[in-house]
């Protein structure tokens, strides 16, 4: 049992013999719950389950719980590369914008700024705003980097996403959320011995349920 939170412990796959019961659990691998207790123990019951390469587990959710939330195909190390580049593009945008005011112009627009630099008063002042040309140049540059490292993760987001599962070995009990990619599927009803992954139909993603094959 894991009563207590593994949410650190995300570099590599996560086994667990008996159960999980209401745990945080992430892992940058897959979560594997067998379930080799005595009697009638649900194997994951509760709690947030992340795994990033898939879940399998002997049974998932209880009649008596509808809390149990699951997370595959997302890495968890790339979600908080993505969270640490939005952060840093937010401070890139406020440092561009209080440039951008001392230059007294509300946009990146370069004809307007050698406008302005034509009209300089004085080679000093005229200094100054090309300092702050090169420095907003530079931070746009960064931007662009920036932008292209989010889209590069999302690639491979999306890959990841399309060759995780869900896998449950016994039984899967309604009230189970299921999150694949950037799907969420809320099960309704129970069933056994059964698969879940991601298909892309005329362009659009959605949650697939199989049988598991033996």
């Amino acid at each position: 049992v894991l009563p207590f939170d593994l949410s650190d412990l995300n570099d590599g796959d996560v086994k667990v013999g008996s159960y999980i019961f209401n745990a945080s659990v992430r892992a940058g691998g897959q979560v594997l719950v067998p379930g080799m207790g005595e009697g009638k123990s649900r194997a994951l019951v509760g709690g947030l389950v992340w795994g990033a390469k898939g879940i399998t587990a002997r049974s998932i959710g209880s009649p008596y719980n509808a809390s149990t939330r699951l997370v595959v195909g997302v890495d968890p190390d790339q979600v908080n590369r993505a969270e640490q580049i939005r952060a840093n593009m937010h401070t890139c945008d406020a440092k561009q914008r209080v440039l951008l005011k001392k230059l007294g112009v509300d946009r990146l627009d370069l004809v307007l700024i050698k406008q302005k630099l034509a009209r300089c008063p004085s080679a000093k002042q005229k200094q100054a705003m090309l300092v702050a040309v090169k420095r907003i140049a530079k931070i746009a540059d960064l931007e662009r980097n920036q932008q292209q490292e989010l889209e590069e993760i999302a690639e491979l987001q999306r890959k990841l996403a399309i060759r995780t599962t869900v896998n449950v070995l016994t039984d899967l009990f309604a009230g189970v959320e299921i999150r694949i990619g950037e799907q969420t599927e809320l099960i309704r009803e129970d069933c056994e011995r059964c698969s879940f992954r991601l298909v892309i139909d005329e362009e659009e993603q959605k949650i697939k349920q199989d049988i598991l094959k033996k």
